[in-house]
């Protein structure tokens, strides 16, 4: 019986040379008179030992293929993959790796052989065909390409799984009218259709085809309607594109006269509001809530898009169907509350008007005053008729709001503000009241005040993340405008971490004037207590400030910030002549163009609705494209073109 093992193993050994061969003999003869088991435990050992070392030697070999591949040198990759291939024909990674790097080479008919060969012995591997078929396609062989994937194909044709493997490598060879033959076919086996429907919607969608696409959404969401949120994104990622809106709301449009479905409905509803028809989107909300038993759901999740979509008059018509058709329901308070707020929103629009909209600083003035009088009255109405509501918090909150920005009374402002805080301390309105008192002790020059109250806000449980950019950013400025410029430094560094948040810029722009002038902490102060003083409403003072630094051509950086910001100021008190001065020569500093884009931009904004020379405005717009052709403004400025030029 040992004799028989030895035989067994020596025929299991790699090949190897003939003095190791002779070596491993004498060897085993060692273990010749040892019983039985301890030779079977010794020869699994050796065994496999010997297969990793192999494996781990193929390993490196195939890595060291794919450097090959990667350094461009394709036949010596070639020679390993066929070695490892030879070594490992069952192995389908080398096979795999051996095919591409013949086609990479264009040695198509080597590739064909390859796979005719192992088709031979793997006939109802249906990706070999998959495989044969694009080979063919390379070679622009088309009628054999088609074959050998209906081959496949023939291989289980009673299974939608092979009609979706062949239609993907139709997909990738961009055989897109096979792919939705093969499509369509498995999806006429297929139980479970909308797996179909998906790939052919994207194929239809990738050719223009839109209606065809919309089609295979609808059907798909009368059998799955669950697929809703994901018809709805996938639509979104094409339906800017020229013809896919029309396209796809004509196919909806005609799905909807034979099948009545309320996802199909909800559809087009989005699609509307997509592509900025909220007038349409409201009728399909009203046809929705009136055929299907609507509870005001749809009027209210409508009415919130709306107003996030500065919508106000299609969002006041969604509110008031709720308010008018379900009265007592769940969704009563919020929309007596969101009513109230787009009143705010369209009497806000109205205070600020389109000609001062483009300055960089507005002031607000007592506008409208009595309509906000009785705005106010409304959300008092609200708190008394729902106690101790959700909503309650936020109804305060817009009244201090009101009395705030638009009827300029702080102390009754700050008032409210402290009651929301004490009242709703678990609330993020008494987060955001805290944020705004801050801001009045600011203004009322209340610094320390500002800063204990804003340390108090970062401990708060219902601060998020944008809160507490904002907080640190309000900490840097303070610190900033009394000098503790290290401190600064840090907060700003804090508030500028997240760059999709509105303080990022701001707090970099600060950080650069710190840094860059902190050495000269003299005028840096001078320069911060200008900035405080514009930020307490005190633009005269602030002005005789800021002009003392950008008259001291010595000052370098600091100069610039203040030359800016008195442009700024200037604008604001539409002094459109001093500012156009300020910013040409800001724009022509060619020494340090730090400010020139910028610069030039606010010059030719203020040349068009400060001045209202429009010629004037647009050569300067022209000049932005020409001297700074990645500007930041490049979309701004063409709308500006576009709009003098219509």
């Amino acid at each position: 019986m040992n004799f028989f093992y030895i035989n067994i193993f020596f025929n299991l050994l790699p090949n190897c040379q003939s003095k190791l061969f002779h070596i491993q003999k004498i060897f085993f003869v060692f273990f010749f008179s040892l019983r039985k088991h301890y030779l079977i435990i010794f020869l699994i050992t050796f065994l496999s030992t010997s297969t990793f070392s192999q494996t781990q030697n193929l390993d490196n070999k195939f890595r060291l293929a794919q450097s090959y591949e990667l350094a461009g040198q394709f036949e010596k990759a070639e020679l390993i993959y066929r070695e490892l291939y030879q070594l490992q024909p069952f192995n389908s990674i080398y096979f795999e790796a051996l095919t591409k790097s013949l086609t990479s080479q264009k040695k198509y008919d080597e590739a064909i052989f390859l796979i005719e060969e192992k088709i031979k012995t793997q006939p109802y591997d249906v990706s070999n065909y998959g495989m044969l078929g694009s080979i063919y396609f390379m070679k622009d062989d088309l009628t054999n390409a088609f074959k050998t994937w209906e081959k496949g194909i023939a291989t289980n044709p009673n299974s939608n799984v092979v009609y979706r493997v062949m239609a993907n490598y139709a997909i990738e060879n961009r055989a897109f009218v096979k792919a939705i033959d093969f499509l369509n076919r498995g999806k006429k086996l297929s139980v479970d259709k909308y797996i179909f429907s998906l790939d052919l919607a994207n194929i239809y969608a990738i050719n223009m085809n839109f209606e065809n696409a919309a089609n295979e959404f609808c059907e798909l969401l009368v059998t799955n309607p669950e697929f809703l949120p994901t018809v709805k994104s996938r639509i979104s990622t094409y339906i800017t594109r020229p013809q896919a809106a029309e396209q796809t709301i004509v196919a909806i449009n005609k799905f909807l006269k034979s099948t009545k479905k309320i996802e199909v409905f909800d559809l087009l509803s989005t699609i509307y509001q997509q592509v900025g028809e909220y007038e349409k989107a409201y009728e399909i909300i009203t046809k929705i809530e009136n055929d299907f038993n609507g509870n005001g759901s749809n009027f209210y999740f409508f009415a919130i898009e709306s107003l996030k979509g500065k919508k106000f008059e299609v969002a006041l018509k969604s509110f008031k169907a709720i308010l008018d058709k379900y009265k007592n329901s769940g969704y009563e308070a919020s929309a007596r509350i969101g009513y109230s707020k787009t009143l705010e929103e369209i009497l806000n629009e109205k205070s600020i008007s389109k000609d001062e909209q483009w300055k960089p600083i507005i002031l607000h003035q007592k506008k409208f005053e009595d309509e906000y009088i009785n705005l106010i009255r409304s959300y008092e109405k609200f708190i008394d008729d729902f106690e101790n509501n959700s909503y309650t918090a936020e109804a305060f909150y817009r009244i201090a709001e009101i009395y705030n920005h638009r009827l300029l009374n702080l102390e009754k402002a700050d008032s409210l503000y402290h009651f929301i805080e004490l009242k709703f301390p678990y609330s993020n309105f008494s987060v955001l009241s805290a944020i705004n008192r801050a801001k009045i002790f600011i203004k009322q020059n209340k610094l320390e005040q500002a800063k204990l109250l804003l340390n108090k806000v970062l401990q708060s449980p219902k601060i998020d993340y944008q809160n507490i950019s904002e907080v640190n950013f309000l900490l840097g400025k303070i610190n900033f405008w009394k000098g503790n410029f290290s401190e600064a430094i840090k907060l700003f560094q804090q508030s500028s971490q997240n760059l999709q948040d509105d303080f990022t810029n701001d707090s970099l722009e600060n950080l650069f004037i710190i840094n860059s002038s902190k050495k000269d902490s003299v005028n840096l102060s001078k320069y911060a207590n200008a900035e405080l003083l514009l930020q307490q409403k005190k633009e005269e003072e602030a002005i005789i400030e800021f002009k003392t630094l950008s008259n001291n051509d010595n000052l370098f950086l600091i100069n610039q910030f203040a030359n800016f910001k008195l442009a700024e100021i200037y604008i604001l008190k539409n002094n459109f002549l001093e500012a156009e001065k300020i910013l040409e020569k800001l724009s022509k500093n060619s020494e340090n163009p730090l400010f020139s884009e910028k610069s030039m931009f606010l010059l030719a904004q203020t040349q068009k609705y400060g001045e209202k020379n429009f010629e004037k405005a647009k050569k300067t717009y022209a000049q932005i494209l020409e001297f700074f052709p990645n500007s930041l403004y490049f979309d701004r400025v063409r709308e500006e073109l576009n709009a003098i030029s219509n």
